[in-house]
C-alpha cells in the first residue's frame, strides 16, 4: 500500500511539473483514523466487540 501510495505522490508531482529525478520523499507517516464498531454473536445471548481499524498514509515529496 506504500508503494501505491508513493507512486500516486510521483503522479501528483509530475501533474504539477515537478523535476523528477529531484525529488526524495519529506515526510512519510501513518496515523491511525476512524475505528468501525460492530458486535459478533456469542454463546447465551452475549455479544462481543469486533473493532475494525482503519489508517490514513501521508506521503509528501519536495524538490531537492
Amino acid at each position: 500500500m506504500i508503494q501505491a501510495v508513493l507512486k500516486s505522490a510521483m503522479v501528483n508531482a509530475d501533474e504539477q511539473e515537478a523535476d523528477m529525478p529531484r525529488l526524495f520523499v519529506r515526510e512519510a507517516r501513518v496515523d491511525g483514523g476512524p475505528s468501525q464498531r460492530r458486535w459478533r454473536p456469542k454463546d447465551r445471548g452475549r455479544a462481543h466487540p469486533i473493532i475494525k481499524r482503519t489508517s490514513h498514509i501521508t506521503v509528501i515529496v519536495a524538490e531537492s
